[in-house]
């Protein structure tokens, strides 16, 4: 289903072209130098394609994903310098999504213009939204992204207690939450089947949204020859039977087939920098689960 579209775009072609080409050649430079973070990406993508990390493809894919990270960056910063008077074209598809009056959690992945759709989305329709981000390394570039990130109408938290804490409360007012949830940092998720093989991913947005009986809504970005495109997939509903656990696994098994389907969509988009499959992740982290329980 189409949706609306928002925005506005600066369509200055003599302008556009030359700086795209910049931006580009700086994310193909990150990809030749930063040669460890080109690894955990590239074995990322091999699962993706089902191809040997060092194969032409994934390769040729992981290049282009450091030339979108660029773009991205690029045009946060660009959000940031003039003050939202530049904001770029979003489509909306799939089925319109209740972002006020009742609690709801939108969970995504780092995939195409993730933050740059948000930040528009936020500044256009004047929403609120607080969204939970793990911490970067190194610091520098934490520091520099959360600059970069924190446009009006987002407040971004830590998952840290108190971060959690700040969640709650906001779904309690109504606020949205977002959630990326294609890794897992902290390693204390929730074994799941992800592109045939086994991993730990964040397990936290759905025991909340079980706890408080609210809807988890995926929503998706991709760039388009012009502007983003962003599409809301099916929402996912945490059944409240007496087993608690089954329940969760249930969902979280959901939520992965439809971020395997939205990755899919666009692999070359899928920015995950750190390894999203390791070695002992066959034992998850113990961690308390009294802040989402």
């Amino acid at each position: 289903m189409r949706g609306d579209r928002f925005g506005r775009a600066l369509r200055l072609p003599l302008l556009e072209r030359p700086a795209r080409w910049v931006v580009d050649r700086i994310g193909e430079a990150a990809y030749l130098l930063w040669r460890s973070r080109r690894a955990d990406l590239c074995a990322n993508l091999a699962h993706v394609l089902g191809l040997p990390a060092d194969s032409r493809a994934v390769r040729s894919a992981a290049r282009r994903a450091f030339q979108a990270s660029a773009r991205n960056i690029a045009a946060l910063l660009v959000l940031r310098l003039t003050g939202g008077r530049w904001r770029p074209v979003v489509e909306m598809e799939g089925a319109p999504v209740a972002l006020s009056g009742s609690p709801v959690i939108l969970v995504s992945a780092h995939l195409g213009p993730f933050d740059v759709a948000a930040a528009t989305l936020a500044s256009t329709r004047r929403l609120r939204l607080v969204s939970v981000a793990a911490p970067m390394r190194p610091w520098w570039i934490d520091r520099s992204m959360r600059w970069l990130r924190g446009v009006s109408g987002i407040e971004l938290v830590p998952p840290t207690a108190a971060g959690l804490l700040r969640v709650r409360r906001a779904l309690q007012t109504g606020t949205p939450v977002v959630f990326l949830v294609d890794r897992d940092p902290a390693g204390n998720g929730q074994l799941v089947s992800f592109f045939g093989a086994r991993t730990t991913l964040p397990d936290g947005p759905l025991r909340l949204a079980r706890r408080l009986n609210c809807p988890i809504v995926p929503v998706f970005c991709y760039r388009a020859e012009h502007g983003y495109r962003v599409r809301s997939g099916e929402p996912l509903r945490v059944a409240r039977t007496a087993n608690r656990q089954q329940d969760i696994t249930v969902a979280l098994e959901a939520l992965a087939r439809q971020l395997e389907c939205a990755i899919r969509e666009a692999p070359d988009q899928w920015l995950v920098f750190s390894p999203v499959w390791r070695r002992g992740r066959g034992r998850p982290r113990p961690v308390s689960r009294r802040l989402f329980d």
